[in-house]
């Protein structure tokens, strides 16, 4: 009976990294880029630490409209950046070099801000000021990724020789900015869980 039930479960997970293997690529890519974002930080010498803490530091908000919306835009300006990378690489037949390096450099500055929060507070101020709005952003830009390399897929199967039917992607280009326009939102829901 435990072995059945051992090996159903065996099955469905074996199933669910079949289905998943893109997203858990780019998942390794931002875990790897994590890793060595905080092994740099610690590399570093104490002067590189103090200027990288100046450039990073986390600064009091102020409660003015203006001053908040300007502190919600540059906190959002690394995942819109990233975000327009992964936008014109799934336009791109030969986008996936592109699209893989985004998780990779989102990883390396979270893990890079997550030594220096490190540095500065300890676990618990990373782990509350760093860790959920990391997590946000890595989510919206993993599913980004993801619809990147969909896209991508698409048109270069378009230039193969043995497609017959070339043509007709534009419901799927309305379905690539309807869910590119959904991340940008996720994007700045990801900067404002940070400013606050």
């Amino acid at each position: 009976m435990h072995r059945t039930g051992y090996a159903r479960l065996g099955r469905q997970f074996g199933r669910f990294l079949w289905e998943n293997y893109r997203l858990l690529i780019f998942l390794a890519l931002f875990l790897i880029g994590a890793v060595n974002g905080c092994t740099v930080f610690a590399g570093l010498s104490p002067e590189k630490r103090t200027l990288l803490s100046g450039i990073l530091r986390l600064s009091e908000v102020p409660s003015a409209v203006g001053p908040f919306l300007s502190a919600v835009l540059s906190s959002a300006l690394l995942l819109l950046l990233l975000l327009a990378v992964l936008f014109l690489s799934g336009l791109s037949a030969c986008g996936i070099p592109g699209i893989a390096s985004v998780p990779l450099l989102y990883g390396l500055a979270t893990g890079m801000t997550e030594g220096c929060c490190h540095a500065a507070g300890g676990w618990l101020a990373t782990a509350v000021l760093v860790v959920p709005p990391a997590m946000v952003g890595a989510w919206t830009l993993l599913m980004a990724c993801a619809e990147s390399t969909r896209m991508t897929l698409r048109l270069g199967g378009q230039l193969l020789p043995s497609q017959k039917l070339c043509g007709n992607l534009w419901e799927e280009f309305r379905l690539y900015l309807f869910r590119f326009s959904a991340f940008l939102l996720l994007a700045f829901g990801a900067a404002l869980l940070g400013v606050i």
